[in-house]
């Protein structure tokens, strides 16, 4: 108990031991003056002076500006003449001859410039304190009077939330620069609708006092200070919301107390400033509600040790600011407060709209793509793909659902909080996967059929071969979903955002989906869906020279562009915004859901408007045209001979032709009804075989042109079409 004693009582001399460390003290000893003011607002500059001199072994004094000063040496004080009394003292130590510095409370009056100037003539540095100076001098030390009135400003807010009006009192420069902080902080948010106004009373007679809010001491104790109840009284009787006094020489009057309890009933809040033992005892007998103090002490300790750095020829600051005192009486009842939860309300009917929509399409697409089936066209582009392209897209744009989900700030069970999490990657990454490795396996197995070396054989490409690589993708996918689920879920959490009101109370709070390692299991998930997408696009470009009744390189080409400027606008969007709940799920579902349309449209569109064209056509007429769109695919990738005209006619990607076939194109098979004539396919042979390497395709052109010659009602339409293309000389 004792050692613990003895240790506490010596930390003030630990701390000047330091002092000793930091500041050079050399072997000379200086001689330091203390020109300050006389009210019990300097004592603790005083003490800190007193102390900060005996650490750095300085030998200091005090001189007090009051009348009992001058009579030390014999100096009769002449209002007119002396304006302060500053002045008379810093001249006669100047004429002393035995000061090294100065540290002096002055101000802009129009007398301390030339004494400074004396004094700096005379090889005294000045550091000076208490307000703004004018003159040379070293160095200022206290506080930003800009900054004291801004913290009583926000002292205000805190007391009295809902805003209201104010007065403040002041005199001088100093006070001045508070009031005017203090008027810019707290009328700062009355632009905007969603915070408390403050302004002043408007009712305030300005005629009757002469000052209005302005409370003038007017160079003597008794003009001003007298005044000061009836001013008081003046301004509370206006019934404001608030009185600030910016100095505290106001409530030294002695009736300063009777007034305010007189007016107690009206609820003014009092601030005042200063936080010495007077305004102390205020606050704790309840006549003033707030304080902003300074903290006088270490201006005191401050100012010895700038004078012993200048004098060992040390840089110093043109300023050290000193930290403020903030006091307040916290209410036994605080205001009630409203978290922001940042809650998606109605914003979620975006999402749910947004999945509607695209449910809406991927099933259109999915049922036409089924009615349709036995078309030509949808025959010629693997109807399964398409179904599962379109499938994939709607599980796709599942992952809207759980991304709107709102716990409209009430408390979810674990279970449920990582099923809704962990079903948005596992909907989006396994839709997106489904998606692009059906378009890359459509495009793979046609590019398999076109670019097959067995001529005039058997062709066997059945859709568990396309769906091998799918399954190996989508097989990474989920392997790597499973580990997030079972070792790290995604969990929802709602947490506090950054940031408390005035009592410092969580003023908001956000609910997202988080896990500890998230970018762990995000990012071989975005490897997997990246080289899908390299795939896919690779697949388009080697079909890109197939006619898109087989494939959709084109399609998927354009595709692949707007994802990308989806995705370079995008992401860096969601990165600005992940802390700003409402725009990260907005952009989220914006993008999520012009991917899906994106995706449905290029894919699907195209492929019913061929369709139209082609029901337009007589069935003779609809072979003809797949012929040539199979002649002009094969002859661009070099590799005519390989197909008979009677294998173009009979090319089929559906489930049944696999049924029914074991999902091989066989040249004893396409002999049906059906078929051409054998004189076409001879024509379209002999061709192939003798300008295989230039498409030469004038005899097949010649006899089509035959054919329409002698059959004038069935003439071929699909000819004059720009994206059959014509069946004369390619």
């Amino acid at each position: 108990m004792v050692t613990n004693l003895l240790f506490f009582s010596s930390l003030p001399l630990l701390s000047f031991t330091l002092i000793l460390t930091v500041i050079p003290t050399g072997t000379q000893s200086y001689r330091y003056a203390l020109v300050t003011g006389w009210s019990n607002f300097f004592d603790p500059i005083k003490q800190g002076w007193n102390d900060s001199c005996a650490a750095i072994g300085a030998d200091c004094e005090i001189w007090n500006a009051h009348p009992d000063s001058l009579r030390k040496f014999n100096h009769t004080w002449e209002p007119e003449v002396d304006r302060t009394w500053c002045v008379p003292i810093m001249r006669h130590l100047i004429a002393r001859g035995d000061i090294d510095g100065f540290a002096v409370k002055c101000n802009t009056k129009p007398d301390y410039p030339p004494v400074l100037q004396e004094a700096h003539d005379a090889g005294i540095p000045t550091v000076v304190f208490a307000g703004p100076h004018i003159g040379p001098y070293a160095s200022y030390i206290g506080t930003n009077n800009d900054d004291v009135g801004r913290a009583m400003a926000r002292l205000l807010k805190q007391l009295r939330p809902e805003g209201g009006t104010y007065a403040t009192v002041y005199n001088g420069p100093s006070s001045e620069e508070r009031a005017l902080g203090f008027i810019d902080e707290i009328e700062r948010d009355n632009n905007r609708d969603d915070k408390a106004h403050w302004m002043e009373e408007p009712s305030l007679n300005y005629s009757a006092w002469g000052w209005g809010t302005i409370y003038e001491y007017k160079g003597t104790t008794a003009l001003g200070f007298d005044k000061v109840p009836w001013v008081i009284q003046g301004i509370l009787e206006t019934n404001l919301t608030a009185l600030v006094f910016m100095y505290q020489t106001p409530t030294r009057h002695p009736n300063f107390t009777q007034v305010i309890q007189q007016n107690q009933w009206r609820n003014v809040s009092i601030i005042s400033m200063d936080g010495n033992g007077n305004e102390m005892n205020f606050l704790g007998r309840g006549i003033i509600d707030g304080l902003v103090g300074q903290a006088t002490y270490d201006t005191g300790v401050l100012m010895p040790e700038v004078l012993q750095r200048i004098m060992a020829e040390e840089a110093v600051l043109p300023q050290y600011l000193t930290k403020l005192l903030n006091h307040n009486l916290v209410p036994a009842t605080l205001p009630s407060l409203a978290v922001d939860q940042s809650l998606l309300g109605d914003l979620r009917y975006i999402g749910f709209t947004c999945f509607g929509i695209v449910a809406l399409m991927a099933c259109t697409f999915m049922g036409w793509t089924f009615t349709h089936r036995e078309a030509v066209v949808v025959k010629a582009s693997q109807p399964f793909f398409l179904a599962m392209t379109a499938g994939g897209v709607l599980v796709m744009a599942s992952s809207l659902i759980p991304l709107s989900f709102d716990d409209q700030g009430s408390q979810i069970s674990e279970t449920r909080a990582v099923a809704i999490c962990m079903s948005i990657p596992w909907l989006a990454f396994c839709g997106f996967s489904i998606t692009f490795s059906a378009l890359f396996a459509k495009t793979w197995r046609v590019n398999q059929f076109f670019n097959s070396n067995m001529a005039y054989s058997r062709i066997k490409i059945t859709e568990a071969d396309v769906l091998k690589p799918f399954c190996l993708l989508f097989s990474l996918n989920v392997i790597i979903l499973v580990c997030w689920t079972i070792i790290d879920p995604l969990t929802y959490d709602r947490k506090f955002a950054p940031g408390t009101d005035l009592w410092n109370r969580d003023i908001a709070s956000n609910g997202s989906c988080s896990s500890e390692h998230t970018l762990a299991y995000v990012a071989p998930l975005g490897m997997v869906s990246f080289c899908v997408l390299v795939i896919a696009c690779w697949q388009a470009v080697a079909a890109r020279d197939i006619k898109s009744e087989f494939a959709e390189a084109k399609w998927i080409g354009w595709t692949m562009f707007s994802l990308a400027q989806g995705f370079l606008t995008g992401i860096p969007i969601v990165v600005v915004t992940k802390d700003i709940p409402e725009a990260f799920y907005l952009t989220l579902t914006f993008l999520t859901f012009a991917l899906c349309t994106v995706v449905l449209l290029l894919i699907f569109v195209p492929k019913i408007r061929m369709h139209q064209r082609y029901t337009k056509l007589t069935p003779r007429e609809q072979k003809k045209a797949m012929a040539v769109s199979l002649r002009k695919s094969s002859n661009m990738i070099g590799d005519l001979t390989k197909l008979n005209y009677s294998q173009a006619l009979q090319l089929e990607f559906s489930s049944s032709n696999h049924a029914s076939h074991g999902g091989e194109v066989k040249n004893n098979d396409l002999t049906s009804s059906n078929q051409a004539s054998e004189e076409e396919a001879k024509a379209i042979t002999q061709c192939s075989d003798k300008n295989k390497n230039n498409g030469d395709s004038s005899k097949v052109g010649a006899f089509y042109k035959k054919i329409d010659e002698s059959e004038p009602s069935k003439k071929s339409s699909y000819i004059d079409d720009g994206d059959l293309g014509e069946v004369h000389h390619t």
